[in-house]
């Protein structure tokens, strides 16, 4: 089940919630976000949901029977939405386009391709600054540099920066150049990587695997939100 804890609630009731949820046999798992605070319990079905929902701490609670928990809409009815400074909107029933080069080359490429967007309508633009490639020998991207270089062109133009982090020592330091961490099929069950993304306050968007199932997608989705990002977008591909 899934508990959502009221935005105002008391320590002492916090405590008296995973004591409840303890003799009940119950196995739990804390997740804060930047929107709210919940409590996976993983246990026997046949549990109450009134039992739990009484409790002063509980603002709402939820039977979910997938494996995962955090990202169902069996319990999250409303549809996702996240909201970007320039007006860009990922979610919400709208349709967003986000485009760009597969990789970052130039400072030309970059502003001829920004500004086609811009005239476009397009808010968000993606672009590759480690690029994963099959052959050693293939261009890799700029690393950092080009990240920066993308960030200058495209705040310039006011569009979001997507761009693909390929493992975890990169989060940080990408950080203050993108507004959208992507994770690209090879990574998609890269676990550390996910674990380390739900520590960031920024989107994360993240494509199903090679050969990838709905079911596995999801799940790698769950390991960013459950360690404490709900800012989510899929991306099929």
């Amino acid at each position: 089940m899934i508990i959502e804890i009221q935005p105002d609630a008391r320590e002492a009731d916090v405590r008296q919630l995973f004591e409840e949820l303890q003799q009940l046999g119950l196995k739990q798992t804390e997740v804060k976000t930047q929107l709210a605070r919940y409590v996976v319990a993983l246990g026997s079905d046949d549990i109450d949901l009134r039992l739990v929902g009484r409790l002063p701490a509980v603002r709402d609670v939820f039977r979910v029977s997938e494996s995962y928990k955090l990202v169902s809409r069996k319990w999250k009815l409303d549809p996702s939405r996240i909201e970007f400074p320039n007006g860009a909107v990922i979610g919400g029933g709208g349709l967003s386009i986000i485009a760009g080069p597969c990789s970052v080359e130039s400072r030309e490429q970059l502003e001829r391709i920004s500004g086609h967007l811009k005239e476009e309508g397009i808010l968000m633009m993606r672009g590759g600054a480690f690029k994963p490639r099959t052959s050693p020998y293939s261009f890799r991207g700029l690393g950092i540099e080009g990240l920066k270089l993308f960030h200058e062109v495209a705040s310039a133009s006011g569009l979001m920066v997507v761009s693909e982090v390929m493992r975890v020592s990169q989060i940080e330091q990408m950080y203050d150049y993108v507004d959208v961490y992507q994770v690209g099929a090879r990574n998609t069950q890269n676990f550390s990587l996910l674990h380390e993304l739900g520590n960031v306050d920024k989107p994360v968007l993240l494509k199903r695997g090679i050969s990838g199932t709905i079911d596995e997608l999801l799940q790698s989705a769950e390991y960013i939100f459950a360690n404490g990002n709900e800012k989510l977008i899929l991306c099929e591909r």
